[in-house]
């Protein structure tokens, strides 16, 4: 059941109580008994399980994403270098064959492909 805030324009006086929604709004001051009260408008409490609450809460959940996003960019470009480092190699011989090769072996192999 909601909480409502009540106000006096008379006496000034306020108060919260809770009721019901169906329940009819009061209007007699508990304190100087005249019928001046008002409903204040006051700050709702909202409550969703699961979902941040403060903007503290929201950018400690963002920068935690954010974190997850900027790993993910990292090994992509890891990825890709390593790709383009594997592609720069010549095909069909691998680094520890063209490491034991001359000057002229290697130069054979990068002009025309073969051991």
């Amino acid at each position: 059941m909601p909480t409502y805030e009540y106000k006096c324009s008379s006496c000034g006086h306020g108060f919260e109580i809770v009721q019901s929604m169906k329940d009819r709004a009061k209007r007699k001051c508990p304190k100087c008994e005249k019928n001046k009260l008002a409903r204040v408008f006051g700050t709702p409490f909202i409550f969703t399980k699961g979902e941040p609450q403060t903007i503290g809460h929201w950018a400690e959940r963002n920068t935690a994403q954010m974190g997850r996003y900027e790993l993910g960019d990292k090994k992509g470009a890891q990825e890709e270098a390593k790709k383009k480092a594997a592609g720069s190699t010549p095909k069909g011989a691998t680094k520890k064959e063209i490491r034991k090769m001359t000057p002229e072996q290697k130069k054979r192999y990068i002009e025309k492909g073969t051991k």
